[in-house]
């Protein structure tokens, strides 16, 4: 299995990790897949290297789930404040008006 880990912008494999004394903590679980995603799996990646794939997969799937939901939130949140920004807008109509005239 070949983790990398970004420290200092460099990327360290495993070996890497251990020689620097840099401990990772792994956890062994069981998941269940398509055999034919399974065999997509086996084609792209050795055996050696399927869970350091399928770990950077789940990474990337998590940030690209926080960032919808962050983009989601942003969203609510401009939207809400859109009209609290036209009534001030409207507040100060008049005064954007006055003396308009002159200009």
């Amino acid at each position: 299995m070949c983790f990398t880990m970004s420290l200092y912008d460099q990327k360290y494999s495993q070996t890497d990790i251990r020689e620097l004394g840099m401990a990772i903590e792994t956890e062994r679980i069981n998941i269940t897949i398509e055999k034919g995603l399974a065999l997509e799996l086996k084609k792209f990646t050795s055996p050696r290297k399927r869970s350091a794939f399928i770990t950077d997969a789940i990474k990337r799937k998590i940030a690209q789930q926080k960032k919808e939901e962050l983009e989601t939130k942003l969203k609510e949140g401009y939207t809400a404040r859109n009209s609290e920004g036209l009534n001030i807008t409207g507040e100060y109509e008049a005064l954007d008006m006055e003396n308009w005239d002159e200009y």
